[in-house]
């Protein structure tokens, strides 16, 4: 066993910790912004943190971690789309809008930037905060207020065969209500035809595929579920 990466962490939430390997086959790590409300530690658009970022290394030879995305929040899952070389990003709110972010992984460009602190999906935060003008800022491209939950968790693009009204979907849900939606990506980077979907899965935690790509639901009560198709006739 060898350490690839330590990082303190002021404050006791908002740590993120989501490992994925991209299409690029290099490992990202997502990390929260570091805990406290509205950022006090100012982490998310300083690009001399690693919190409050999506960073990735090659995992060949010594770690090199570089920020990919920054200006986030606390990024709960988040995952590729190989057919597109795209990531979501499913960050969690402060108090008034949970957020998905779709971003093009554009090798040697300069990170993007999701906005966080200085914006809560598209409300501007009145905080004193200032706008990092590096790379591209990148606005959510879907989401929901707290009217509807209060902590998102990120899925996946289906890509399996067991469930076709979702073909080529993304999914995603929230903690607190146990609601799923599924959405359209469109060819412009943006995304329409969000849908709540039937099901629920409380206290949603994760949302994981198994080799075949057919969807998988974690639940803090303790409980593993899988998507499965509705019976004809049922």
């Amino acid at each position: 066993m060898r350490k690839l990466l330590h990082v303190r962490q002021p404050e006791e939430n908002h740590n993120g910790g989501h490992l994925a390997f991209g299409p690029d086959g290099r490992l990202h790590l997502g990390l929260g912004d570091g805990g406290g409300a509205f950022n006090p530690h100012r982490t998310a658009q300083n690009l001399t943190s690693k919190l409050g970022k999506i960073i990735a290394t090659k995992v060949v030879g010594r770690p090199r971690w570089r920020v990919v995305v920054y200006g986030l929040r606390n990024p709960w899952r988040f995952s590729f789309d190989p057919a597109l070389g795209e990531m979501w990003i499913a960050d969690v709110g402060q108090d008034s809008y949970e957020e998905i972010n779709r971003i093009l992984l554009e090798a040697d460009e300069p990170p993007k930037n999701a906005g966080w602190s200085v914006y809560e999906g598209f409300k501007t935060l009145r905080r004193g905060h200032r706008l990092n003008g590096t790379g591209e800022l990148k606005w959510p491209v879907a989401g929901y207020s707290h009217r509807d939950g209060c902590s998102i968790t990120g899925g996946h693009v289906y890509a399996g065969v067991a469930l076709p009204a979702l073909d080529r979907r993304y999914i995603y849900g929230d903690f607190c209500f146990g609601t799923l939606w599924t959405l359209k990506g469109t060819p412009g980077g943006r995304a329409t035809d969000v849908r709540r979907e039937h099901a629920k899965v409380p206290q949603l935690t994760h949302i994981g595929t198994d080799a075949d790509g057919e969807l998988l639901f974690a639940s803090g009560a303790g409980t593993l579920y899988r998507a499965v198709g509705a019976k004809a006739g049922g």
